[in-house]
């Protein structure tokens, strides 16, 4: 028989067609042909090494659907499906044309069921079924959260849920897609932003309650958010970790509310204990009340790893490959079947033109964007007319951009955009400056200055005097360490934006020099606070939205040393009247700071200024470079 083997960890590349000897069924054992066999991420978790257990080499695989060809005489020639905790990690499992099974593991496939769809439905729903009845004993009349519904475990419970009386509410990142099981059975959606207050969403929709039960397909970066969800008494359901294994929880918050929290653990049930879930759930599927996930995509044997890269991708929805599905035509086949595609099938089949990149990276981003982009073209219902404006806004971006307005950027910042990567890449938990987005109006070609230089390039404005020391984590000053600075004049204008009048010179900003202490210092004038470029296409948008134009007044800085990670940020008077409603979202309150006012006097360095006169004293600290980069 032909089958996906692995005898060592790593990327999907490890798994190799082999020829291997059919299986002979022992005493109590059958031999299955395998039809169909999905790819779920703890299959790839599992070739990776990230799973616990696993007994190499071996072949993966946990959910199937296929014929028993040799057993017991009354299960020859049935069609059976399954799936197990220990299939695929400490017994062969069903990425391969054959397959052997306890007798006892054997349980009819659901005839409303194709081989393809039944192979889908294993860890999705046994976990879901684990956690929500068995665990949580999830009763009619009362309200569950799932967290992750558009995903498979998250639809599954959704399912559940409803058929046994309850009330649903979703929580994802995006709704799930009209065509999915999970859209026709929650009744509430709420989209999950980690900034956004979740819990008192849903206790709004619950009367003030919260949920009775909150099944956490995610965890970790939403347990915060569903702890927060739960009724007194409620019973908060985990299966998954994404991102940080370890979570703060408020225990007095804990135990006043009478919180329990339940670990399901499919991995738990080898294929036995799974096939009694499985028969516990056949009827569902029988009389239509469960549907699986919709196919996303079929692989032949052969195109196994490329399956599995595909879900470490994370594309959503399910993945099936077996000996009896066809190999996926080549890209000139493809391209000969265009004609064909349909709503539910472009997606995929322009996913598949990046299947062989020349960067990886490169093709999980353009997977990743191509999903979102359609999915968000699909959930609103997006008309061709809409199409058109949208293309001809972002070609008027692109005109309107020039070396000294950036446009482009400018729709990134007040979309939100530029602050969401910064915040990505932001080291958090730690005494590092924050960052802030780089602004539309930085430009190279800056001139150099020396450390107590006027950078204001004689534009006339309250005197500011600038002073900062550069650090690392330990406070150990960075030595050498470049600092680019620029900010408006008193008017809010920068100086890209009156050329004519500065007759083409650069002014309020340069480029500086930490001394040995890590400190730098100059002096310029004071800025104030200013209305983003509304002349152009993106003041299109925030006058359709009614939204504030203005931002509060600010010194930017990018910061850069050897051996260090670039700091770019800006630094915002606490007591601007716009502060808190920037246009572009970056005054968080850990940049803001006073911009001390002074009557005439001695000014920093010595020299006496015979008009009132602002001083501004920072310190910058930077997190050192990581993993040679």
């Amino acid at each position: 028989m032909r089958a996906l083997r692995f005898d060592h960890f790593g990327e999907p590349t490890v798994l190799q067609p082999t020829d291997m000897p059919d299986p002979v069924a022992a005493p109590q054992e059958a031999v299955i042909q395998v039809k169909a066999a999905s790819v779920n991420p703890s299959d790839v978790k599992n070739v990776a090494g990230t799973m616990e257990g696993t007994v190499l080499p071996r072949i993966p695989g946990r959910d199937f659907a296929g014929v028993v060809i040799s057993g017991p005489p009354e299960w020859q020639g049935v069609a059976v499906w399954g799936t197990g905790g220990d299939v695929g990690f400490t017994r062969d499992g069903s990425h391969a044309q054959l397959m052997t099974l306890p007798v006892d593991a054997l349980v009819r496939k659901p005839e409303r069921l194709s081989f393809e769809e039944a192979s889908s439905v294993g860890v999705n729903f046994v976990v879901g079924w684990l956690g929500a009845v068995e665990a949580a004993q999830l009763d009619e009349g009362e309200t569950i959260a799932v967290f992750g519904v558009s995903g498979g475990v998250g639809g599954a419970v959704a399912q559940i849920a409803r058929s046994l009386g309850a009330t649903v509410i979703g929580v994802d990142r995006r709704p799930p897609g009209p065509e999915t099981p999970a859209a026709a059975v929650i009744d509430d959606f709420i989209v999950f932003d980690p900034a956004a207050d979740i819990g008192a969403e849903v206790k709004r929709l619950t009367g003030g309650r919260g949920a009775h039960v909150v099944y956490d397909a995610v965890g970790g970066v939403t347990t915060a958010a569903a702890l927060a969800s739960l009724a007194h008494r409620g019973r908060l359901v985990v299966i998954s970790a994404v991102g940080a294994r370890a979570v703060e929880i408020d225990l007095i918050d804990l135990y006043h509310n009478e919180t329990r929290i339940l670990g399901s653990d499919s991995r738990k049930l080898d294929v036995v204990e799974s096939a009694r879930r499985l028969q516990r759930i056949s009827p569902y599927f029988e009389n239509g009340a469960f549907r699986p996930l919709p196919v996303a995509a079929s692989y032949s044997l052969e195109e196994g790893a490329v399956a599995y890269k595909a879900v470490a991708d994370r594309i959503p929805a399910a993945w099936s490959f077996g000996p009896d599905i066809q190999p996926i035509q080549s890209r000139r086949e493809a391209t000969k079947m265009s004609s064909n595609l349909t709503e539910q099938t472009i997606t995929e089949a322009v996913q598949r033109t990046f299947d062989t990149p020349t960067d990886e990276r490169f093709r999980q981003l353009f997977v990743c964007l191509v999903q979102h982009l359609h999915d968000f073209a699909r959930e609103v219902r997006l008309t061709g007319d809409e199409w058109f404006t949208a293309m001809d806004f972002v070609e008027r971006v692109g005109k309107v951009s020039s070396p000294t307005r950036q446009e482009v950027m400018l729709l990134s910042d007040i979309l939100g955009f530029s602050v969401l990567v910064d915040a990505i890449n932001q080291k958090s938990g730690s005494s590092v400056t924050d960052s802030a987005l780089l602004g539309p109006f930085y430009v190279e070609g800056r001139p150099t200055a020396d450390n107590g230089a006027d950078i204001s390039g004689g534009v006339a404005g309250t005197p500011m005097f600038v002073t900062g020391r550069i650090v690392d984590e330990q406070g150990r000053p960075i030595a050498g360490a470049h600092v680019d600075t620029w900010h408006s004049d008193g008017e809010g204008f920068y100086d890209v934006q009156q050329t004519e009048k500065l007759h083409d010179e650069f002014a309020m900003r340069a480029l500086l020099t930490a001394d040995d202490d890590g400190r730098f210092w100059y002096r310029s004038i004071t800025p104030r606070y200013y209305p983003v470029p509304t002349d152009g296409p993106c003041g299109e948008i925030m006058r359709a939205a009614n939204r504030p134009v203005m931002r509060p007044q600010h010194v930017h800085f990018w910061i850069h040393a050897e051996g260090y990670q670039p700091l770019i940020t800006q630094l915002f008077y606490r007591g601007d009247p716009y502060i808190g409603r920037d246009a572009v979202f970056a005054d968080v309150q850990s940049l803001q700071t006073d911009f001390v006012r002074h009557e005439p006097g001695i000014a920093p360095g010595g020299t006496t200024i015979e008009e009132p006169f602002v001083t501004l004293d920072w310190t910058f600290v930077l997190a050192a470079q990581s993993d040679g980069k």
